[in-house]
């Protein structure tokens, strides 16, 4: 993957997160692969993990739906699972650690 390649995915993530597209029934579908690819090509920077953890926030301070007929996607993949991290539901153990704190810190203050 070549540089401006890298650019235009995290800002598509970035968008998807800002927006609340990833968030959203319809949209989400159209947004959340952004996050595979940088997921396969096994991408992770401070970068993403700024977006990653606004994402977390995000999903738990606001209702998310669950994206349109993705009932398949694995629970390693969280950012399909926005909907269960917003209800609580998610397993917290499948969360990077990263992310995992700030999950755990809210469930703790609710």
């Amino acid at each position: 993957m070549d540089s401006s390649e890298l650019i235009e995915l995290k800002e598509g993530w970035r968008m998807a997160i800002e927006f609340d597209f990833a968030f959203d029934y319809h949209t989400s579908v159209a947004w959340l692969p952004i996050r595979d690819r940088l997921s396969d090509a096994q991408l992770l920077d401070e970068e993403i993990m700024e977006i990653d953890k606004k994402a977390i926030m995000k999903a738990l301070k606001e209702v998310s739906d669950r994206p349109y007929q993705r009932d398949y996607e694995e629970l390693t993949r969280w950012w399909w699972h926005l909907e269960k991290i917003a209800s609580s539901e998610y397993p917290a153990e499948l969360l990077p650690e990263y992310l995992r704190e700030i999950y755990l810190k809210v469930l703790h203050e609710s």
